[in-house]
Order: structure tokens, then sequence, then C-alpha cells
């Protein structure tokens, strides 16, 4: 049996844990949450190595994290002999390739010259340049929740 901790920065009050099977494959999957502290998630990924199989970290929000405290917690994370992911990668390809499937599915048209607003410029920008591919048509949001500012920026 393969055993997989995903150590999340979000609330303890959802940790959870189950078996399952996938390709004839017994799992044990565990979810600690550390309720946002990285020294608890820091001690659990040097509980967890060589213990599990493979680490996730999850509820790594890399806008809200403080930059040094999530680039220690990283670089831990490098430095085990246990994987450990956060899955922004795989993140990140999957919603570019599912927009470029969309598009082509459709008849190559369906984004075109379509509207689009984004609240986040700064967190979307994979998917808005993927979609810049397709329309001009682009509002983002953040000017004005950043600053205050009465203005939308566009592309």
């Amino acid at each position: 049996m393969k055993h997989i901790i995903q150590i999340s920065l979000g609330q303890s009050l959802d940790d959870k844990e189950f078996t399952s099977t996938f390709q004839r494959k017994q799992y044990h999957i565990k979810r600690i949450g550390t309720d946002g502290s990285f020294s608890r998630a820091s001690d659990l990924l040097l509980k967890w190595n060589k213990k599990a199989d493979a680490i996730a970290l999850g509820s790594v929000d890399h806008r809200a994290a403080p930059k040094k405290d999530l680039n220690k917690l990283l670089e831990l994370g490098r430095q085990l002999k246990t994987p450990v992911t956060s899955g922004d990668t795989l993140r990140t390809v999957g919603q570019e390739w599912s927009l470029r499937h969309i598009q082509f599915k459709f008849g190559n048209t369906y984004f075109n010259n379509a509207r689009i607003f984004f609240f986040s410029g700064a967190t979307s920008r994979s998917i808005a340049s993927v979609l810049a591919e397709y329309t001009p048509n682009l509002i983002f949001a953040d000017p004005l929740i950043d600053k205050a500012s009465p203005s939308l920026s566009t592309t």
C-alpha cells in the first residue's frame, strides 16, 4: 500500500483520511491542515519524510503567503528524500490545455472576440495569456481591488 500525505496550509477542521484503490493498487491518503502555520507545515514535512511515498503541499497561495516563508517551505521540500509537490505546474498546464482544447473542439471560434473579465490578472496570468490569443477583450479588476482605483485595466 502506498501512503500519500497532503500537508495543507488550510484549516485543520478539514482533515480527513481514507484508503482507495487506483489501477489495482491500494493508496492510503491523509490530509493534515496546519491552519496557516508554515512552521507546522515544515515540521510535518520532516516528520513524513521517508515515511510517506509522496507528499503534496496544499492551499499554497502564492499571492497571500509571505514569500520568504513559502520559499523556505518549498526549498525544504526539495531537500527531502520523499517526493514533494504543490501541483502548480500541473494546474497551469492543465488550465492552458483545457482552454485550447475547448477552442479547438468548438470550431476554433469559441473564445473569438469574447469579452472576459478577470478579478485578478496576477493570479490568472497563464489563463489570460492563452485567451489573449483569441480575443483582445480582456478586462482586469486588479487596479480596482489593489488600489481602489475607479477604473479597470484592459488589454
